[in-house]
């Protein structure tokens, strides 16, 4: 058959291969989900071995022949709805297949980790990177795609209030076609809409592609986006 679309709460073996034509498009919906490094009991299944935790290299081979969604909702019994690529996660495919986050509060990837150790977190695929958060996004990891990246925070109808910044990038991110970025910062004082490197270090990581689109908006009295290097 051709591409097909299931929702799953995670809490089976899924397999979305097509016998002919393109892949299907997976729809997990938990509370929070955590990306940690390695593979789970079946390396070629998406479905993870607890319910919150998804595997990178499943991950991996899933996007080879299907789009994935990840996404958190607003009836969460145990978490708030964030989504977190661990540090040491790769997710790594070739084929032109999409990767969306949908993050009902915050979108996390995280930086290496010394204690562990682990290296940051990463993402690389041939397909577009997604990522929609209803309240933030954190990168210090770096992602790169072969079409487009795009990152978008606290842009309901209804931002979001609180005390933080709306996209903070620590890291490269890359595209071949196109990144756009924007993001909505909560309502105290110094928060931003965009940050781009890190004020303290002085180091900027490379935001790159043909076409760039950051916009900020803040809630706050202070800049909207706010770019270091």
């Amino acid at each position: 058959g051709k591409n097909g679309f299931i929702l799953s709460s995670l809490s089976g073996q899924i397999d979305l291969s097509a016998r002919a034509g393109n892949g299907g498009t997976l729809l997990v919906d938990p509370n929070d989900i955590w990306i940690v490094p390695g593979s789970g009991d079946d390396p070629s299944i998406t479905s993870p071995t607890s319910q919150d935790t998804l595997y990178a290299d499943d991950v991996s081979n899933f996007l080879e022949g299907s789009n994935l969604i990840i996404e958190t909702d607003s009836t969460a019994n145990t978490g708030s709805g964030d989504i977190y690529v661990q540090s040491g996660a790769s997710i790594t495919w070739t084929n032109p297949y999409d990767l969306t986050f949908n993050a009902y509060r915050d979108f996390i990837m995280q930086g290496a980790d010394t204690t562990i150790p682990a290296a940051a977190s990463s993402i690389m695929g041939g397909g577009s990177v997604n990522v929609n958060a209803g309240r933030s996004i954190l990168v210090e990891g770096s992602i790169q795609s072969s079409n487009s990246i795009s990152l978008n925070a606290n842009r309901g109808s209804t931002p979001t209030d609180g005390d933080f910044d709306g996209v903070k990038i620590l890291a490269p991110v890359s595209a071949s076609t196109s990144v756009s970025i924007y993001g909505t910062s909560g309502n105290s004082d110094g928060n931003h809409g965009v940050i781009i490197g890190d004020m303290n270090s002085g180091n900027a990581p490379l935001v790159d592609s043909e076409s760039v689109s950051i916009i900020g908006a803040s809630r706050a009295p202070t800049t909207s986006v706010v770019r270091f290097g």
